[in-house]
C-alpha cells in the first residue's frame, strides 16, 4: 500500500476551516499529536481546500486509477463519500459505510470508485456516545512507475530564524523521511553555520549577496553537480511551511505520465483564508485577458478558500505564464 498523502489537521484554530468543517458536535484537540473529538451525532468533514482530493489533476497527469480512504478511528461511526463537479451545483454521494467498533491501534479502510473528473471528500459521523479521529491516509494499491529524488533549494539573507524553522519542518516529518529528498541552503548573507543544520539531508552554501535570482542558481548548479536528482523545487525562506505539500509532489511525479512543472498556489500571511493567486499571465489584462503589455492577470484571485461552494473553482486548470512567490 503506498501512501499518496495525508488527512492534515488544522495546526491552529485560526485556520480550522481550511483543514477541516466542524459541527457543534466536534472539536479539535490541539496538542503534539492533534486529534479530533467527537460526541454523538458529531459530524466531522474533509470538504475544504488542503484536504479535498482534486481528482482532474491525477487522472490528467498520473496514472493512478483508484484511492482509498484509511482512518484511525475511536469509537462507532458513518463515512459518507461525496464528490462534486466544477460547474454543477450540489453534490453525490460515492461511498457509505458503518464503521463499527473501532480501534485507534488499526487503520479502517474505505475504498474509492475510480478516478474522475470531481473534487472528492468524506464527512465522518460519530454513533457511539463519544468517538476520536486520529489519523487519516489517503493510499493507493498501485505501485510507483519511478523513483523521484528531490532537491529542495532555498536562498535566505540574513533570515536566520525564518530559514531555520521552514528546514526543521521538512526534516521533522516522520513520513517525508521514507523519500529521497535533500535541501540546500543558499547563505547571501553568510550569517548562518553549519551548526544551524545539524541534520545529514540539509547543505549550508555560503554565498555573496548576489540576490534571489543568483542564489538560487547556486543552489540549482550545487545540486546539479550532486548528482542524482530527478526535480528540483525552488522554495523561498520565510513562508510558513506545511510540509505536507513536499509530500504530495512525490506521488504526483512518482506516478506521472509524463514531465511537467508544479506551481504552488500563493495564501497571504495576514488573510490566510484567501487564495491571491494561483499562477498567472504576463500582458494580459485581469478581466478580459485581453493584450496588455506589462499587464499581469493573476489566477483564481482572492478566491474565498473557507467557503466550500469556492472550491471547485479549483477544478478549473487554467493556463498560466508562470507561478510565483514572495
Amino acid at each position: 500500500m503506498q501512501v499518496v498523502n495525508r488527512i492534515s489537521f488544522p495546526p491552529s484554530g485560526e485556520v480550522s476551516n481550511l483543514y477541516l468543517q466542524f459541527d457543534q458536535g466536534a472539536s479539535l484537540n490541539e496538542s503534539a499529536t492533534p486529534e479530533i473529538a467527537l460526541n454523538q451525532g458529531g459530524i466531522v468533514s474533509t470538504n475544504s481546500y488542503f484536504n479535498s482530493i482534486y481528482e482532474n489533476f491525477y487522472t490528467k497527469y498520473t496514472s493512478l486509477g483508484s484511492l482509498s480512504y484509511q482512518l484511525k478511528l475511536e469509537g462507532d461511526f458513518q463515512i459518507s463519500v461525496y464528490r462534486e463537479l466544477y460547474e454543477q451545483k450540489g453534490k453525490e454521494l460515492i461511498a457509505s459505510k458503518k464503521l463499527e467498533n473501532c480501534q485507534a491501534t488499526d487503520f479502517v479502510q474505505v475504498k474509492l470508485p475510480s478516478l474522475t473528473q470531481g473534487r472528492v471528500y468524506f464527512e465522518l459521523e460519530c454513533l457511539s456516545d463519544r468517538g476520536i479521529f486520529k489519523e487519516g491516509l489517503i493510499v493507493t494499491e498501485q505501485n510507483p512507475s519511478q523513483e523521484i529524488s528531490l532537491a529542495i533549494i532555498s536562498c535566505t539573507y540574513k533570515k536566520e530564524e525564518y530559514i531555520k524553522k521552514t528546514v526543521n519542518s521538512i526534516v521533522q516529518d516522520k513520513l517525508l523521511q521514507t523519500k529521497s529528498w535533500k535541501i540546500f541552503v543558499v547563505d547571501n548573507g553568510e550569517t548562518l553555520s553549519s551548526e544551524d543544520f545539524p541534520h545529514s539531508r540539509v547543505q549550508l552554501i555560503p554565498n555573496r549577496n548576489v540576490g534571489g535570482s543568483g542564489g538560487f542558481t547556486r543552489g540549482l548548479v550545487e545540486a546539479l553537480e550532486s548528482d542524482g536528482y530527478t526535480h528540483f523545487l525552488f522554495m523561498d525562506d520565510d513562508i510558513e511551511l506545511d510540509s505536507e505539500s513536499i509530500y504530495r509532489l512525490f506521488a504526483l511525479y512518482e506516478y506521472s505520465l509524463s514531465d511537467f512543472a508544479i506551481s504552488g498556489s500563493m495564501l497571504d500571511l495576514q488573510k490566510k483564508h484567501i487564495l491571491y493567486e494561483a499562477g498567472a499571465l504576463y500582458g494580459k489584462d485581469t478581466k478580459t485577458l485581453e493584450v496588455s503589455p506589462f499587464s499581469v492577470a493573476l489566477r483564481k484571485h482572492n478566491l474565498e478558500l473557507q467557503n466550500p461552494e469556492s472550491l471547485n473553482f479549483l477544478l478549473l486548470d487554467e493556463d498560466i505564464d508562470y507561478g510565483g512567490f514572495w
